[in-house]
Formats: C-alpha cells, sequence, structure tokens
C-alpha cells in the first residue's frame, strides 16, 4: 500500500473487482442465502465486509456500494439462467459427482454497462 492509499482510504478496486462482487451478490440472492428485504437492509454494510474480506488494503465509499448493490441486484433481474448455470457449476465443485455435474457450459454475458460502475477505476 502507498502512502497515498493510506491516507485517502486505501487502493480503489477496479470494475472487474466491482462486476465479480456484484456477481456474488446476485448469486447469494439467487441461490435464497438471505431474503432480498434482509440484503436491502444490509446491503451497504454486507459490500464493506466483502470488500474487507476479499480485497485486504482496498477501500470503497458509500456511493460505490450502492453501485455494486444496483448492479448485484441488476443481475439476479437480468441474468438468472447465467446465475442458475453458476450456481450448478457451484454446488458440482463442492461435491464433485455424476449427479451435480453442470449440464452445459457456464458462459459468462456483458454483465455490465459503463455507468454501471462508473465510480471505479478500469
Amino acid at each position: 500500500m502507498g502512502i497515498f492509499d493510506s491516507i485517502f482510504g486505501g487502493r480503489q478496486l477496479c470494475k472487474e473487482d466491482a462486476s465479480q462482487m456484484a456477481v456474488s451478490i446476485g448469486l447469494n440472492l439467487f441461490n435464497g442465502t438471505f431474503p432480498l428485504e434482509t440484503f436491502m437492509q444490509i446491503s451497504e454494510k454486507f459490500v464493506n465486509e466483502l470488500v474487507k474480506d476479499s480485497f485486504p488494503g482496498y477501500s470503497i465509499d458509500s456511493d460505490q456500494s450502492k453501485q455494486i448493490v444496483r448492479l448485484g441486484l441488476k443481475i439476479l433481474n437480468e441474468n438468472k439462467q447465467y446465475l442458475s448455470d453458476l450456481s450448478q457449476l457451484e454446488n458440482y465443485l463442492k461435491n464433485p459427482t455424476e449427479e451435480n455435474k453442470p449440464s452445459q457450459k457456464v458462459i459468462t454475458p456483458k454483465l455490465y454497462d459503463s455507468e454501471d460502475l462508473s465510480l471505479f477505476i478500469d
């Protein structure tokens, strides 16, 4: 971490990192890990914890957190087949049996437009 990183709160996430966090949110909501209503009440705290755990030394501000949450909800609403395929793959990786083997490859669609994550670096 550079001297300016510590002054300004930490290194900044790139769009790809933010999109992966949004996919994680969408997948957790898709799988029913927690109800949407509960998530909406704790979403900013959840994202901050996700950053802290997944990207030590990085930080995000409240507006960036909101962009990740909005993209996670967008992915949940617009990419259910992708989330279903990803969920099957995740299940197979946790328990690699023939019955859990995915029926098709997971193809990642275009998940965001430039304005969805405008507050993140490229």
